[in-house]
């Protein structure tokens, strides 16, 4: 029963109650009254409200789209993940102007659910010219481009490599306005000149990691985070044989996570997850993991000896953090209605050898408990064993064989909490007659209220059971024909309403295809 003295609220100081609870908050508010009920059903914000927080996203800044509009959009994004209805029946190849390399040319992706349109533009740049080693990563919520190039300190054939940072516009292609320096030099000491290395890179608010791999082992793999508006290096990792760095992540409140793996004897291996605060300024120094007292991590989390190898990956699309998004030369443009909370990141751990290996899916909110447990105790370089973390309801753990060559987690990719693979297929005899060519990509959502029914409060809500907190979904996408051969889809990258195939030949280049979600003509009656 409630009291006679709430009852005579306005609505309007109800409804500002309610958009401070929580979802379960406004279930039991809901369930009280008839009067609180309507208000909860009638509201738009609180709606609103609701949704936000079961999609696991938060508000976005485009002032100009009215709260029902962005419900709207919001429910036709649930909709049609949950059904998954594409615009189109199969992938469309993304095209390439003529004069025009891939690598010159940005594509703001279309999503009809959010109102956003295609757009093309060109940004010049030299890198890549000579064969030499580039990459970049982004961050469109910062208007940010880094480009990652090689280039030999001198013109003598047996120089050494060094490294340029570039951070521009992605809007305009010029210099970051943030950017303190236009450029940023990085020459780590290497013991030989004809290297061959892979890169990592990372960009997240005010950071920028970057891994470096040496393709033929004759060098250390290489670890450094940089402050990218002020230059400043924040942490550089160095280990022995005894120790080694493998894989990364960066995390939203100025955290890092990194995989490393210790050489214990034989076949025996202390493979973990280290958590380092890079906001304190005794961590803006180098880290040793060779130095066997090094407790300057926050936490660190260990595995099951039994999943354990030597092994380590770390698979994970960060957050942007700001909540402006600048794409076009005449201003500021807030694109996205909404989009997804920092504590959305989805973690996923590969552990194991080429041919079996161990997936570890977590949210980044399951490391954030015990960091924060960490930074109320005032202590650092605590230990977190495997049955203090790992048998969360929230962790799930998939072992499986690989098949075929080359590492799995380059077909895989996350966005929020969603995980999107490209399966192993074998084509049948039957389907080479019909020319069936296709792939099965497989999508799966570990957001626990992914599938609950909640086009409205009015409904029954009902929490899925724990071992059916993961949506899944597979579909088919057809393989592209060229010159009488096909040209099968080996990877995927996934976005808020989309998905985009990769097909990678090293003699005809790559291929973009695109698979844009639309809101279903009804409600889908199941997940799958």
């Amino acid at each position: 029963m409630v009291s006679t003295k709430y009852l005579a609220f306005p609505d309007e100081l109800l409804v500002a109650v309610f958009l401070e609870l929580d979802v379960d908050s406004i279930i039991a508010c809901q369930k009280t009254c008839k009067r609180f009920q309507h208000i909860i059903e009638d509201s738009v914000h609180v709606q609103y409200h609701v949704e936000l927080q079961l999609a696991c996203m938060k508000n976005g800044p485009n002032s100009d789209t009215s709260t029902a509009s962005r419900l709207s959009m919001l429910r036709a994004q649930r909709r049609a993940w949950a059904a998954l209805s594409w615009s189109t029946p199969e992938p469309v190849v993304l095209p390439t102007p003529p004069g025009v390399t891939k690598w010159k040319l940005c594509i703001r992706l279309p999503s009809p659910i959010r109102g956003i349109e295609q757009r093309e533009w060109r940004i010049d740049h030299t890198c890549g010219e000579n064969d030499l080693k580039w990459d970049f990563c982004h961050d469109p919520s910062q208007d940010l481009l880094v480009l990652f190039e090689e280039f030999k300190i001198s013109d003598e054939e047996e120089s050494h490599s060094a490294f340029k940072i570039h951070f521009l516009a992605i809007s305009t292609g010029t210099l970051h306005p943030a950017a303190t320096s236009p450029v940023l030099l990085y020459a780590p000491k290497f013991r030989y000149c004809d290297i061959n290395v892979s890169l990592t890179l990372q960009v997240c608010g005010q950071h920028l990691a970057m891994a470096m791999e040496d393709n033929d082992c004759k060098e250390q793999p290489k670890f450094v985070i940089w402050d990218w508006v002020s230059g400043l290096t924040k942490m550089e990792i160095s280990y022995d044989f005894n120790h080694s760095f493998q894989s990364f992540s960066l995390l939203p409140d100025n955290l890092v996570l990194v995989g490393a793996a210790r050489y214990i004897e034989e076949l025996k291996h202390d493979v973990h997850l280290s958590v380092y605060d890079l906001g304190q300024t005794a961590h803006s120094g180098s880290y040793t993991l060779t130095d066997v007292d090094d407790c300057s991590y926050v936490c660190r989390l260990r595995f099951d000896p039994e999943l354990s190898d030597e092994d380590i990956f770390i698979s994970s699309m960060p957050l942007p953090l700001d909540e402006h998004m600048a794409l076009d030369n005449e201003g500021v443009e807030r694109a996205s209605p909404f989009m997804l909370a920092p504590e959305a990141q989805l973690i996923v751990v590969y552990l194991g050898a080429c041919w079996t290996s161990t997936r570890v899916f977590f949210p980044v909110s399951a490391i954030m408990k015990h960091v924060s447990s960490t930074r109320r105790s005032g202590a650092s370089g605590i230990d977190v064993p495997w049955c203090d973390w790992g048998l969360s309801s929230r962790v799930f753990v998939d072992s499986f064989r690989n098949v075929g060559s080359g590492n799995v987690w380059q077909r895989d990719s996350t966005r929020g909490l969603r995980f999107a693979t490209v399966l192993n297929r074998i084509l049948s005899n039957e389907d080479w007659v019909r020319r069936e060519f296709y792939e099965v990509v497989a999508i799966t959502d570990f957001n626990p209220l992914a599938h609950t029914a909640r086009s409205g409060l009015g409904k029954v809500w009902t929490r899925p059971q724990p071992e059916s907190e993961r949506w899944e979904a597979k579909f088919r996408a057809s393989w592209r024909e060229e010159d009488q051969h096909s040209r099968w889809w080996d990877s995927c990258l996934l976005g808020e309403d989309l998905i985009v195939l990769v097909s990678e030949s090293w003699h005809r280049g790559q291929i973009f295809a695109v698979m844009t979600l639309k809101e279903p003509a009804e409600e889908p009656t199941s997940a799958a």
